[in-house]
């Protein structure tokens, strides 16, 4: 068979070079998107690091606020990171196989990711507490009256 027709060297299940182009520049523009936001999330995060700096200096507050909030924020990133990686091509596979269990999927993803939240900030609102009021932390008697609060105010104790 001869091959000088564009039909005859694209089967029929693979898409023309026109359509694969437009699909790589798509996906190319959202690589730049995410890539934008990345940069800017890590701009913020070192305009935070840089402000806490310029405030409290270093020492033991923000020993103790960056311990804190690594212990709170690791869950969430740890989840993030797990959606992130199974998500995406599940999502992909629903969108194109089964659009109303996608919308069921969906669904079940919010009401579990609700529960779980809550779930975790009860644990934190009641563990935080008690990990803080343990001896073996070195926080200072001063700052012990806060540890009831479910805010991180001991970080302005000094």
């Amino acid at each position: 068979m001869d091959c000088r027709s564009e039909a005859c060297c694209f089967p029929t299940h693979m898409k023309l070079p026109d359509e694969m182009l437009a699909q790589h520049r798509t996906i190319a523009r959202g690589m730049l998107a995410v890539m934008l936001f990345v940069m800017l999330a890590k701009l913020v995060a070192m305009a935070k690091e840089m402000a806490i700096a310029w405030r409290y200096g270093v020492g033991e507050v923000v020993d103790g606020y960056l311990f804190v909030f690594n212990l709170v924020s690791w869950p969430v990133g740890v989840w993030l990171s797990v959606l992130a990686v199974v998500l995406v091509p599940l999502a992909t596979r629903l969108r194109r196989d089964d659009t109303a269990g996608l919308q069921v999927f969906r669904a079940e993803l919010l009401g579990l990711t609700l529960l779980i939240g809550v779930v975790l900030a009860l644990a934190a609102w009641l563990g935080l507490p008690v990990l803080l009021a343990r001896s073996g932390l070195g926080w200072r008697p001063a700052c012990a009256w806060s540890r009831w609060m479910p805010c991180p105010c001991w970080l302005w104790c000094r």
